[in-house]
C-alpha cells in the first residue's frame, strides 16, 4: 500500500468518526463543529484523489456546485465502461445538473453510462509558444 494510499484510508477513518459523533451529539454547535471537519476531510480526499487521477475530479451525486464546472464550460468527462473521454458542455439548469453532449442531454449518465469524472480542457495549441 502506497503513501497516497494510507493517507486516503485514514482520512476515511477520520470521516467516519465525523459522522459517527453528529449522529449521536445533541450539543447543535458541536454537530456544526464535525459536519465542518467532515467537509474539509472530503475536501482533502478529493484534492488528493484528483491528482492521483491525473487532474481528473470524481462526479458524484451530493457534489457542492464549487466542486463542478463553470456553468457553460467545455469539458472533459470520463464514463463508466467507456474507454475514451468525450467533450462535453456543462450547464446548470431548473432540473439540475447536466452535461450536454450534442443535442442530447445526461445528468448523470450518457449512452447509459454513468458519468464518473470530469476534467477541464487543455489549452488550445499555440504555434508560437513553438518558436520559443
Amino acid at each position: 500500500m502506497s503513501v497516497l494510499d494510507q493517507i486516503l484510508q485514514e482520512i476515511e477513518e477520520k470521516k467516519e468518526k465525523a459522522l459517527n459523533v453528529v449522529k449521536i451529539e445533541v450539543d447543535p454547535m458541536e454537530i456544526t463543529i464535525h459536519r465542518e471537519q467532515y467537509k474539509c476531510l472530503r475536501m482533502a480526499e478529493e484534492i488528493i484523489r484528483k491528482h492521483l487521477n491525473d487532474g481528473w475530479i470524481p462526479v458524484y451525486q451530493e457534489m457542492d456546485d464549487k466542486d463542478l464546472p463553470s456553468n457553460g464550460e467545455h469539458v472533459l468527462i470520463s464514463l463508466n465502461d467507456y474507454d475514451f473521454p468525450i467533450t462535453a458542455r456543462y450547464e446548470k439548469d431548473e432540473d439540475g445538473r447536466r452535461f450536454r453532449l450534442e443535442e442530447c442531454y445526461f445528468s448523470q449518465c450518457a449512452f447509459g453510462n454513468p458519468i464518473n469524472a470530469w476534467q477541464p480542457l487543455p489549452a488550445r495549441y499555440n504555434p508560437k509558444e513553438e518558436e520559443k
